[in-house]
């Protein structure tokens, strides 16, 4: 959620110009996502010329600044991989997010991508030091490692349906990997819907691709399971109030500006 905020945040920052500095955010977000292209590495061919230096210390300092964000700030997304449309988008600004991936039973933590060592969009990752993985039937995720739990706490049954019998952690997700070696998470299958017709669809595609789209929605769901259609659920923004912190009922301007 925080980095479709930023997306969403620079994308109205850049619709709020006009003429000649519309051209330097447009033109400098070209050159460093150049520079980054989908694989971030400090690999040399890779690194870009004079321009993305400029483009770097110039406009993407600007805008990082009003956002908070100094120049050796980490950005670390946990659970899976953004949407690539938003990572490239953010790559112009200089804010390359480094995807990570894990489970409670793993210590939180099975893949990553590393700062200044290796960075692909839209994967989760290599696997992190001491820990095994392999793909198992139908592309299940299988982990070993000193991070992997023991098991649940007089829970055995339960304990067996997520440990084989070599002791590898069955995590339930289905990956791919490629041939650099990044695993790429393909769907969970627990969260697959399936149709009045037989067809399965994978939602959280379709969910990305509405917050990516509507940045006045906070939460999304598809439902639709045994329906011969499928429905989305929208949770939209509202204002907070400063004294509780929770939210209100009143729409913020973003929202009420959809509507019109």
């Amino acid at each position: 959620m925080i980095f479709e905020r930023l997306f969403h945040k620079l994308i109205t920052l850049r619709r709020s110009k006009s003429g000649v500095q519309k051209f330097f955010i447009d033109w400098s977000n070209h050159q460093v996502r150049e520079k980054h292209g989908d694989c971030v590495t400090p690999d040399m061919e890779r690194r870009g010329g004079i321009q993305s230096s400029i483009a770097k210390n110039t406009v993407c300092k600007k805008y990082k600044e009003s956002l908070g964000l100094g120049p050796k700030t980490i950005f670390i997304c946990h659970g899976g991989s953004l949407p690539e449309g938003i990572l490239q988008f953010l790559s112009g600004f200089d804010i390359v997010v480094h995807s990570a991936y894990g489970q409670s039973e793993s210590c939180s933590l099975l893949t990553a991508n590393i700062p200044k060592r290796f960075c692909k969009f839209s994967s989760v990752g290599k696997p992190a030091p001491g820990v095994q993985i392999k793909l198992g039937e139908e592309g299940e995720v299988l982990a070993m490692g000193r991070n992997i739990f023991m098991g649940y706490l007089n829970r055995e049954n339960e304990t067996k349906e997520v440990m084989t019998e070599e002791h590898w952690l069955r995590t339930g997700d289905r990956a791919s990997l490629d041939d650099k070696g990044f695993f790429v998470l393909t769907c969970y299958p627990a969260d697959l819907i399936t149709l009045f017709s037989g067809e399965e669809v994978e939602p959280s595609r379709l969910e990305d691709r509405v917050r990516m789209e509507l940045g006045c929605v906070g939460h999304c769901l598809v439902v639709g399971q045994g329906r011969e259609t499928l429905a989305l659920l929208l949770s939209l923004d509202t204002e907070v109030d400063p004294v509780s912190g929770l939210p209100t009922t009143q729409l913020t301007a973003a929202a009420q500006q959809w509507f019109q």
